[in-house]
């Protein structure tokens, strides 16, 4: 826009000035921030992981505050909280923590939030197939949906939040998902459906598609552990005698490590966004894309 006798340079800076604090109010990311939009209440959720981040966010819209701690793409295992976390776990109305572990180094500040009367929802604790202290849940819709369903009537009844009709929505969204996931998966054959990955993380997904977990580089479920070399020597016998065709590795693992291992047993590696969510930060994009990617590393179509 250039000034002319008809609009005056003034009269344009001002419009200027307009547009940008409109378009600054406008944006704004969603991972470790609030939710968009003005709540309808004061009420502020905690929300450790951004993957159950998004996932609540769906679930609350514009009816309470929702902050994320973790950055997107940090691992969940190694992260370790500022003294503005601990403030705004302190402060919030609700918090909720993945569970069973994942976010080690939040249990203490968790805790103290929890002792002094903040209530936590823990998702693991209502997702119906727990796999032997594995917290890696969201890698699994249906248990998702069952935490989710589960969440909808604490924010109702413990913080007065009125959600419309958006648990049945997100119930609907996360079943078409698992139709379609179950879907993606099913054109790998059968013989082909083994998985090898970074850290025992796709318990939950192995499980509900029926694929075979043949092991892990790093044989926990926190990427912080270490593998031994007798851990590795059972790692590369276990994919010579299934024919594991391909090393899934993820966030937490060194990818020398994923290389060496791919290299002594002839067999490909795959970066998998196990941990991370995709750029449209939905998740249902992140569930697509990691069928997607398991399918198409394993010949099966996408």
């Amino acid at each position: 826009m250039s000034c002319s006798r008809r609009t005056p340079c003034r009269a344009v800076g001002a419009v200027v000035l307009f547009l940008l604090a409109l378009g600054a109010s406008a944006c704004g990311s969603t991972s470790g921030d609030t939710a968009s939009g003005s709540p309808e209440s004061d009420k502020t959720i905690v929300v450790t992981f951004p993957i159950l981040g998004t996932v609540v966010r769906e679930l609350v819209g514009d009816a309470a505050t929702v902050k994320v701690l973790l950055p997107d793409g940090v691992d969940p295992h190694d992260y370790r909280p500022s003294a503005r976390d601990t403030e705004a776990l302190e402060k919030a109305d609700l918090i909720v923590a993945n569970g069973l572990d994942l976010e080690e180094g939040l249990l203490d500040p968790i805790a103290a939030a929890e002792a002094k009367g903040t209530p936590v929802f823990r998702v693991a604790e209502h997702a119906a197939a727990a796999h032997e202290g594995d917290p890696h849940l969201w890698v699994d819709p249906v248990s998702m949906r069952e935490a989710m369903a589960a969440l909808a009537p604490v924010l109702q009844d413990r913080l007065g939040l009125d959600l419309a009709g958006r648990p049945a929505t997100v119930d609907r969204e996360l079943t078409d998902l698992d139709a379609r996931t179950r879907s993606t998966l099913a054109t790998v054959p059968a013989d082909r459906r083994l998985l090898v990955t970074g850290h025992e993380s796709m318990g939950y997904f192995a499980a509900r598609y029926g694929y075979t977990i043949v092991g892990a580089l790093i044989p926990s479920s926190t990427s912080q552990a270490a593998p031994s070399a007798a851990d590795l020597a059972a790692l590369k016998s276990q994919i010579a005698e299934t024919g594991a065709p391909v090393v899934f590795n993820e966030i937490g693992t060194p990818p020398a490590l994923a290389r060496a291992i791919a290299d002594e047993t002839g067999v490909k590696v795959v970066e998998l966004a196990t941990h991370t969510l995709p750029r449209d930060e939905s998740y249902e994009t992140f569930i697509d894309e990691l069928a997607a990617g398991i399918a198409g590393a394993l010949g099966g179509r996408t």
